[in-house]
């Protein structure tokens, strides 16, 4: 359900929204031992703050698994139904 625009690099974005948004998104996944990067303005656009993951070639399966587990544990927590990104594409789905 999260928006990752597509991406087929190494780099996944979680764009949360807001600056407090991506904070909680921080919080939450760092309870669950999953860390990232906060990118807020001005290094991104006023209210497309995001949370950064880098993949790379040296993960294990269950590093993966990890990340996944604690994205999906988090959802309802950081309310990602209604982020920005979320609701963008869910509307070209609709359209």
């Amino acid at each position: 359900g999260y928006n990752l625009n597509q991406s087929q690099s190494q780099i996944i974005s979680l764009e949360a929204g807001a600056e407090t948004t991506v904070m909680d998104v921080r919080d939450a996944l760092e309870a669950q031992g999953v860390f990232g990067a906060v990118f807020c303005a001005p290094a991104t656009p006023k209210n497309c703050a995001m949370m950064r993951f880098t993949l790379n070639c040296n993960m294990t399966q269950a590093q993966l698994d990890k990340v996944i587990e604690a994205c999906d544990k988090i959802r309802k927590q950081v309310d990602m139904v209604n982020w920005p990104s979320t609701l963008r594409i869910q509307n070209k789905v609709a359209a």
